[in-house]
């Protein structure tokens, strides 16, 4: 992830993207604008999956998209000046604590709350 990061930055200054002298918070929500419109893209994609079916072209314009919303993710983070490995770490032990180590059948979790609704 630190090596994608470091991309992104030099990217960012050899184009002109790099807004760091601009307010956080301005940063921060066009970073966000700019992920939610590449989720909605890459949602409209699998739409038409869903409807046409799936197709080589497809894939690589759903990948396109996916590698968009990655990079808006990734700036995000740089943004609010995360370390990824140290946040992925807090988060996973919270899952853990959560869910606890065995895997689970997502399975019978989907009938049990299906019965449960019933």
């Amino acid at each position: 992830m630190k090596k994608l990061i470091k991309e992104i930055k030099k990217f960012d200054k050899l184009y002109g993207y790099d807004k760091t002298n601009e307010p956080k918070i301005v940063n921060l929500v066009f970073s966000m604008i700019g992920l939610v419109g590449e989720a909605g893209e890459a949602s409209n994609i699998v739409k038409k999956i869903w409807r046409d079916g799936i197709t080589e072209e497809k894939i690589d314009s759903l990948e396109e998209e996916l590698i968009d919303i990655l990079i808006y993710l990734i700036k995000l983070l740089i943004i609010l000046d995360t370390d990824f490995d140290k946040a992925w770490l807090k988060k996973s032990q919270k899952l853990i604590k959560r869910w606890g180590n065995k895997p689970r059948n997502r399975k019978e979790n989907l009938n049990d709350t299906i019965n449960r609704r019933s």
